[in-house]
């Protein structure tokens, strides 16, 4: 089986040198490493002419956001599933691919837990979800590097560009309504960097998060998201 990397990246060079060196060391072999930079002025391009022969593809050019960047990568992807690892992020450890594989994956999406590592260099794991549900999706998220998708799949449903943050939560509940199939591996994926855009601007947060579900679920929709933030509240008042 046949692992699609896609790393994004913008005047990240020291971020995506640490994505690299997560990727070499992997025991399964059968990856693609696919670098989509935004036009960075670092250093990175020069770094990615020095190592083009580690990667299937890799561009450096002016996109239109992280969406844009990553449907750029997925439809470059050959792998049987992709994964997201963007700079500054990085595999668990050098097992994550193997453990991957073999599990067997059938599932349209194959995810399991994470680590969120803060500016501060602390660390929190994040157990994931035995079963993704949408009940699960209105009210929480999974980390998109702690995810493998089928390459078919997101060719086929690429992400929505409209979303500066919460692209990649509009397309699990785009799956979830569709039927797309969720499998979960238990193991630690990777370490996810806690200094993005959506850690930064809470009020777009808020925003995008209103935006997809009313067009995604309509009133109805947004009627039970208000339920359960309320419920969410109340649970949290329980604790105090």
């Amino acid at each position: 089986m046949k692992i699609s990397i896609v790393t994004i990246c913008l005047n990240d060079l020291q971020g995506l040198k640490k994505t690299r060196d997560s990727i070499l060391c992997q025991t399964w072999k059968d990856w693609e490493w696919i670098v989509i930079d935004g036009g960075s002025s670092d250093g990175t391009k020069e770094f990615l002419q020095d190592h083009q022969e580690e990667m299937s593809y890799w561009c450096s050019e002016k996109d239109k956001g992280v969406y844009d960047a990553q449907n750029t990568g997925a439809q470059k992807a050959t792998g049987n599933y992709c994964i997201f690892m963007n700079a500054n992020d990085k595999f668990h450890d050098e097992h994550v691919l193997e453990i991957m594989v073999n599990s067997h994956p059938t599932a349209d999406v194959v995810y399991g837990n994470w680590i969120q590592v803060f500016e501060d260099q602390q660390q929190i794991k994040v157990q994931a979800p035995k079963e993704v549900s949408l009940s699960f999706i209105l009210y929480d998220n999974i980390c998109h590097q702690a995810m493998f998708i089928n390459t078919a799949l997101i060719k086929e449903s690429p992400y929505n560009n409209s979303y500066k943050i919460y692209g990649d939560w509009a397309k699990w509940l785009d799956f979830i309504i569709k039927g797309r199939t969720f499998q979960y591996i238990d193991c630690d994926v990777c370490e996810f960097a806690m200094n993005r855009v959506s850690q930064n601007n809470i009020q777009q947060c808020h925003t995008e998060y209103d935006k997809f579900i009313l067009e995604n679920l309509g009133t109805t929709g947004a009627e039970l998201d208000n339920i359960i933030k309320k419920q969410k509240n109340e649970i949290e008042n329980l604790k105090e």
